[in-house]
């Protein structure tokens, strides 16, 4: 199926639709019915405004946040028998195929759902619920989309390094989705302000891009979902042993090279995702500039991105995915915190240090941006194909359902309880300025907003300390190693060591 380049890096295109919706609802949704925190250009990324000054939330604020942390917890535990049905599925084509055609059209109505209120009334309890209810159809559509297309990845790479190549592919596409989301969707806003059109209407129309989950379908033309494509186990030519939920998820819970990347990923995301969640409400009211300058910031964060991987699959080679994945989350944490330093609470008289602060913490945390989304691919996928090779047992999507459960739960806590239930209820902080136009001589900066990076950066710290507790390397030899402390690698497994030193020679 993926027997060229081409085809690699079509099948990391495949859920760059459903992809971008997702990050695009996640960053302006729950702003978008609930804008408290809001200053600029309200009218362009809230459903109601008031006086032109202060936006109106359209859900019941007391309880949106906590309905939002359910769905969110929901859609993290549906991957475990989501995944345990498919890991029983002996035909890797199957595995693939079959979800993402039960996935597609509920994802992409509730999708369209999320884009029209059932009302503009303020604090409407009809809104609250809806909202409620088509959240829990979109996660469930699009976690068994996802898990589909990650599990299917260990099924149907060859090795270490093909699972590596698309990867890598799929981090370049997820920094061109998140350059759509953050960069140019600011700047189309900017250019059709006065017309009536908000960020939602935006995500209405790009909601066709599902359709890049036909790809997979495509590229596995010619391949029988029964009887004539089993997964068997290279070189053996077995078929797997079937596993139950429970003892998957043993396995699973236990391997010491998952449960510790486990750890970096839930402290980590948390902090990605609050900021994720909240960067609208920091460029609109923590550094109170308009819409225009998101894009320009944005695009100083995701610009280099494609740079940055370079380097950063160097420093992988030489260092191990810990070094390099530490380096990449302090990066995170520098550049975050530039949101606070570079602010309008400390550059209240000129927007130039506001600009120039956060273009540099831009830049900064662009090392970070592609390698975490490559992790989330590499590190699961790499695990369970060194489980089949080594154990004869095939978790390829429970190790995916897995980092879906901690990854979900990591955004419930960000989201619905960090975000919306204590940074967005915060209250003001009134800042005085002398610059010409602002009237009273005051800023009213949310509170909430302005703390909110010192929380990625504390989360991103404890995710530092935790990655110690990872492995150096991920390699085949090592992993197998952790799964079976008497398995003796073969060549292959030797030639396929990540960390290479600088004579050439591998590192034992």
């Amino acid at each position: 199926m993926l027997k060229n380049k081409k085809r690699e890096f079509l099948y990391a295109l495949s859920v760059f639709g459903p992809n971008l919706i997702f990050t695009m609802l996640m960053a302006y949704f729950t702003s978008a019915v609930n804008p408290q925190n809001l200053r600029k250009d309200i009218a362009l990324w809230a459903w109601m405004q008031q006086g032109g000054v202060y936006a109106v939330p359209i859900v019941m604020t007391s309880i949106f946040g906590i309905l939002f942390t359910v769905g969110r917890v929901f859609d993290a535990l549906i991957d475990i028998p989501l995944a345990a049905k498919l890991d029983r599925m002996h035909n890797k084509y199957a595995r693939l195929r079959r979800p993402i055609l039960l996935s597609i059209v509920p994802l992409m109505i509730s999708a369209v759902a999320l884009c029209l209120p059932l009302t503009l009334t303020p604090n409407s309890a009809f809104n609250t619920f809806w909202f409620f209810a088509v959240l829990i159809i979109f996660f469930s559509a699009y976690t068994l989309s996802m898990v589909a297309f990650y599990s299917g990845l260990s099924g149907i790479c060859t090795d270490r390094a093909q699972r590596a190549r698309v990867s890598y592919y799929k981090s370049f596409i997820d920094t061109v989705q998140y350059a759509l989301a953050y960069a140019l969707t600011p700047l189309i806003l900017s250019a059709l302000r006065g017309s009536g059109l908000n960020v939602m209407h935006i995500i209405l129309f790009t909601t066709p891009l599902m359709a890049t989950l036909f790809i997979p379908i495509i590229l596995s033309k010619g391949h029988k979902d029964t009887g004539a494509s089993p997964d068997l186990i290279p070189e053996t030519q077995e078929t797997p042993e079937k596993t139950g939920i429970i003892a998957s998820l043993r396995f699973v819970i236990t391997n010491k090279a998952f449960w510790s990347w486990m750890l970096v990923a839930f402290s980590y995301f948390i902090g990605l995702q609050l900021f994720l969640t909240m960067q609208n409400e920091l460029i609109s009211g923590v550094l109170q500039l308009p819409a225009q300058y998101a894009a320009l910031l944005n695009a100083a964060a995701f610009g280099p991105v494609p740079i940055m991987l370079y380097f950063y699959n160097k420093l992988m080679r030489k260092k191990g995915i810990r070094f390099a994945l530490q380096s990449s989350i302090l990066a995170f944490a520098a550049g975050i915190l530039c949101f606070a330093l570079g602010s309008a609470m400390f550059f209240p008289d000129s927007i130039a240090p506001r600009i120039i602060i956060n273009i540099i913490g831009g830049v900064i945390s662009s090392f970070s941006i592609g390698a975490f989304f490559m992790m989330v691919l590499m590190i699961p996928s790499q695990v369970a194909a060194v489980e089949l090779k080594v154990m004869k047992r095939r978790n390829s999507a429970m190790y995916f359902a897995g980092q879906g459960v901690v990854i979900g739960v990591a955004g419930a806590i960000a989201t619905g309880i960090l975000a919306d239930t204590v940074l967005r209820g915060a209250g003001e902080i009134l800042v005085a300025t002398s610059m010409a136009g602002i009237e009273g001589g005051m800023y009213n900066l949310p509170l909430g907003g302005f703390i909110a990076p010192f929380i990625v950066a504390f989360f991103s710290l404890v995710a530092f300390g935790a990655a110690y507790l990872m492995p150096k390397s991920y390699d085949t030899k090592t992993i197998g190693k952790l799964f079976d402390a008497n398995y003796a690698p073969n060549d292959e497994d030797l030639a396929d060591s990540e960390i290479v030193e600088k004579s050439g020679a591998v590192e034992a």
